[in-house]
């Protein structure tokens, strides 16, 4: 007799995330050395170089997966305050000491290697969320006891991240937060009140104040044509149904802009084909399965395991989404990257922890739910 999804034990859909983000982090392994040769041959003379950096952050990314997969899920419940000022604490710095590149400040710099505070501020927005939901439990849906106590700290991450400028990021960050509140027992008519307001006037300072959304946003509407875009579908639409080969993809050749970062799927359809863009998206579909199963399993036990795991898989899940609609040109074009995937450690680095971080609330909930 076949099992029912409620009959699997939450550890196995925690098993299954591990895999399946290993597996998303080998493809973007090899996927960026095809898609990174040329470019590190004529910049830094070896045609390795990206290769041997993201495998330093593969290296550290399984380093804190192990760590996050390993520490209790209490853990992240009392430290979330301490967890949401270290990314304040990132934030701020990065607009006092990070590096400036095209016209924004969003790196750390430290030994060659580059540290982006906003990754991390995605996983400290989804534990401080899911925390002060739960600390604050019925006194979440009244506003001046529950919103305003717990939004601010959210709020604080998106203005840091908007002065960098990160305006698609920002709206991430925000977006992210609001789900857990929500889930956790946000009142929408204070959100929608609050909301209006905060929208229309920052959409308003990022149309007046930089030039760069007002384009993206023409490219969008049709008016102007983006390269990049273009780019991306010719890349996407000649790999046919197997793809040309690993390694035989001509978007790399320096016609496709960030082809192994925030652009590395059409080179996936290239040289993969469709049946390599079935299997990633496949990956990503069943990460967010899982998640939310566990997500489900812990709830009867834990409301803060479930809240954070429910963020945590809606973190990669919308980032796949939002990524993937940019470089089909379904969304204005956004730099945020395919997780797992794009070349990065930051990213890659902290998606691992969330896979770990969801492994162990599936341990929990299945230990709690043996003890019952």
């Amino acid at each position: 007799m076949a099992m029912t999804p409620d009959a699997l034990p939450p550890l196995a859909y925690g098993r299954a995330i591990t895999w399946i983000a290993f597996s998303l982090t080998a493809i973007g392994v090899l996927m960026i050395y095809s898609a990174s040769t040329f470019w590190g041959a004529a910049k830094f003379d070896d045609p390795a170089v990206f290769l041997k950096r993201q495998l330093v952050g593969v290296a550290l990314g399984f380093a804190v997966f192990l760590l996050c997969a390993r520490l209790p899920v209490s853990f992240w419940s009392r430290r979330a305050g301490l967890v949401l000022l270290s990314a304040l604490a990132l934030l701020a710095l990065v607009l006092v000491a990070g590096s400036r590149f095209n016209g924004a400040r969003r790196w750390i710099r430290f030994l060659g290697f580059g540290f982006q505070p906003t990754e991390f501020a995605k996983l400290a927005v989804v534990v401080w969320a899911a925390a002060i939901a739960v600390r604050k439990g019925p006194a979440l849906s009244r506003f001046r006891e529950g919103f305003i106590p717990a939004v601010l700290p959210v709020v604080a991450v998106c203005g840091l991240t908007l002065l960098e400028p990160d305006f698609g990021t920002c709206l991430f960050l925000g977006g992210l937060g609001m789900l857990v509140l929500i889930l956790g027992g946000l009142r929408m008519s204070h959100l929608m009140t609050a909301g209006v307001a905060l929208v229309a006037v920052v959409t308003v300072f990022m149309l007046t104040r930089f030039e760069y959304i007002r384009d993206r946003i023409s490219f969008f509407a049709g008016e102007q044509e983006s390269y990049q875009v273009r780019q991306a579908f010719i890349a996407l639409g000649s790999g046919g149904l197997a793809g040309r080969g690993i390694g035989a993809g001509a978007g790399k050749l320096f016609f496709l802009p960030e082809v192994a970062g925030d652009f590395i799927f059409p080179s996936i359809g290239e040289e993969i084909g469709f049946l390599g863009v079935c299997l990633v998206v496949s990956l990503f579909m069943a990460f967010v399965w899982c998640g939310y199963r566990i997500a489900r399993l812990a709830l009867p036990f834990d409301r803060f395991a479930f809240l954070l795991g429910m963020g945590l898989t809606a973190w990669v899940g919308f980032q796949a989404v939002v990524n993937l609609a940019v470089v089909s040109g379904s969304a204005p074009t956004k730099g945020i990257a395919l997780p797992f995937i794009s070349y990065g450690s930051s990213s890659l680095v902290v998606c691992l922890a969330a896979s770990g971080i969801l492994l162990s609330v599936a341990r929990a909930a299945e230990a709690r739910r043996d003890a019952a």
